[in-house]
């Protein structure tokens, strides 16, 4: 299935207004599907298709990074011509599709904090600058997108920056 649709169009994993577009995230996670799937097959030396997939697995990434790359921004934007990024490209690092130190994933870490940071709080889009849902107004940070770029901090080397943002994010929670 993963073969025949990953250049869908999709409405994104923040399910947005603005119409099916081919998503960062949703480009990622097939790349996610593809990869484990041969882990799983080679690891338990199971009968697969090898070569299709592997050659499958690197087409998608190829993809990212000649399709989603903003040299202008210096970062992977939210889909295929968009002009920001989302938070969901902290995902990236997290499922070992990039180094969390490779400079093209520094740079759209430094562009979300830029772009979609407050402090510790981390907003999923930003949809007054970019109208990328379709609604009019804001909406409040995402706790998970906070958490997911403390651990990308970390994982970065930002060892400092991480745990001051993580105990102040842990400091929001009630007993």
């Amino acid at each position: 299935w993963v073969a025949q649709n990953w250049t869908r169009p999709d409405d994104g994993t923040w399910e947005v207004s603005g119409g099916r577009k081919q998503f960062l995230h949703s480009r990622v996670m097939c790349w996610v599907a593809v990869d484990r799937t041969l882990r799983m097959a080679q690891t338990r030396s199971l009968p697969a298709p090898f070569h299709e997939w592997e050659i499958l697995r690197t087409t998608i990434y190829e993809s990212v990074f000649d399709e989603f790359w903003s040299d202008e921004l210096q970062a992977f934007v939210a889909y295929i011509g968009a002009d920001f990024v989302d938070a969901s490209a902290l995902l990236i690092p997290l499922v070992r599709f990039i180094s969390p130190i490779d400079p093209r994933w520094l740079g759209t870490m430094k562009k979300i904090e830029i772009d979609l940071t407050e402090d510790a709080l981390v907003y999923r889009y930003n949809n007054r600058a970019t109208g990328v849902d379709g609604l009019e107004g804001t909406e409040g940070t995402f706790t998970a997108c906070s958490f997911w770029y403390i651990e990308c901090l970390a994982r970065s080397q930002q060892l400092d920056k991480a745990r001051l943002l993580f105990e102040k994010m842990i400091s929001y929670a009630n007993h």
